[in-house]
């Protein structure tokens, strides 16, 4: 039994899922900093309830700006100062990414 536990984990299927698995993690660790929110710049709240008053209410209480909304969960807001993020975070709304990605589903 114990030969073949180690023949698993010598196998040439696990040292493959092994290296994707590493693969996945760095592109993951990579590409995580740039979805974080920038100082400044328009924020994306994603929200689990859809079409909630509760959002609109938390943005204006953290000093922001409805930019516009993407879908039924994303409320895109301008910061109104440094604090906005922590500030929504402090009302539970734990998810802001950069904005960036979504503006482009805004319609004009």
């Amino acid at each position: 039994m114990h030969a073949s536990r180690a023949a698993l984990v010598t196998s040439r299927p696990a040292k493959i899922a092994a290296a994707l698995a590493a693969t996945v993690l760095a592109a993951l660790a990579c590409s995580v900093p740039a979805l974080l929110p920038r100082e400044g710049a328009p924020v994306a709240i994603v929200s689990w309830s859809a079409g909630s008053t509760e959002v609109a209410e938390a943005i204006a209480s953290a000093g922001g700006s409805i930019v516009g909304v993407v879908g039924a969960h994303v409320t895109i807001a301008q910061p109104g100062s440094a604090i906005f993020v922590p500030a929504l975070r402090a009302s539970g709304y734990w998810l802001e990414l950069d904005a960036t990605p979504f503006q482009s589903c805004l319609s004009s």
